[in-house]
């Protein structure tokens, strides 16, 4: 749980931009453009949202726990 690698470090509540490599994260939004959609690309299986002007949003894990290496190559 110290390296830097673990997905419940101390530096969860950074910004997302600053997260390295850059393009780690894929962002979207709805077909009605009131929710945004945050996945992230080096741990497979996490999802975000949030409504547009409002308090509602979540966010879910649900993968295998292991980092996606080939990311480099994906970008």
């Amino acid at each position: 749980m110290e390296d830097d690698d673990a997905i419940f470090n101390r530096a969860f509540l950074d910004d997302v931009d600053c997260d390295k490599p850059v393009g780690c994260w894929s962002i979207q939004q709805s077909s009605d453009y009131t929710t945004a959609i945050i996945r992230n690309n080096v741990w497979k299986g996490y999802t975000a949202f949030h409504k547009k002007e409002t308090q509602e949003h979540g966010c879910i894990y649900v993968g295998d726990g292991m980092k996606n290496g080939n990311l480099c190559f994906m970008i």
